[in-house]
């Protein structure tokens, strides 16, 4: 019993330190706009791990540090339901701005670009509250990067993690219904959001 209640009292601190966390946007001063300018512009989206649902029984079974890590021993929603990994919407809007305000030329293949546009989620799952079990919000940590090609310097760098309270709370079924809908709408929001937030200063 005692064991659980420390897993549980590791639950709401990791809540907290996730709803805690601050996000960074994309900065260019005029040394790096200089390096953009006028260049060749490849968007490069890396491969998102395994979208899961952290029920509490995952939770309690794994403990804390495996909660972190629990991607890869759970089915994929974003396979099954079809879910975007929302690192593509971000990169999209993120290479349309470059190239229109900057001048740049969009190539496919990032061997023949100048620059490239990095962008990954590194973590994704819809996770409990930690004192409401019922209930379910997706979180999500995106990094962005523009770097050069050839010298392999990041030029700037942003990250976009979505606080606790930026979707509403679901029930479980809710969020997978009609073919996860609901779940699929959420994080189109936190990916609009995190274009959003990182084009404000580009």
């Amino acid at each position: 019993m005692g064991r659980i209640f420390l897993r549980l009292v590791g639950l709401v601190i990791l809540a907290g330190l996730l709803a805690g966390c601050s996000s960074h946007s994309l900065k260019l001063d005029s040394s790096t706009i200089g390096k953009i300018q006028n260049r060749k512009l490849a968007l490069v989206v890396g491969p998102p791990p395994k979208l899961i649902i952290n029920t509490p029984e995952k939770s309690l079974n794994n403990g804390l540090i495996a909660t972190l890590l629990i991607h890869g021993m759970s089915d994929n929603l974003a396979t099954d339901y079809g879910v975007t990994d929302p690192a593509k919407t971000v990169g999209q809007r993120l290479k349309s701005k470059l190239a229109t305000k900057y001048r740049m030329s969009i190539v496919s293949s990032p061997a023949s670009a100048d620059i490239l546009l990095r962008v990954s989620t590194v973590f994704w799952q819809v996770n409990h509250g930690a004192l409401d079990f019922m209930s379910y919000t997706p979180r999500t940590s995106i990094v962005v990067e523009l770097a050069d090609r050839r010298s392999k310097k990041v030029l700037t760098k942003g990250t976009c993690l979505n606080s606790q309270g930026m979707t509403k709370k679901r029930g479980y079924d809710e969020i997978l219904q009609n073919n996860g809908a609901v779940l699929k709408t959420d994080l189109d929001m936190i990916a609009s959001k995190c274009a959003s937030r990182m084009l404000a200063k580009l």
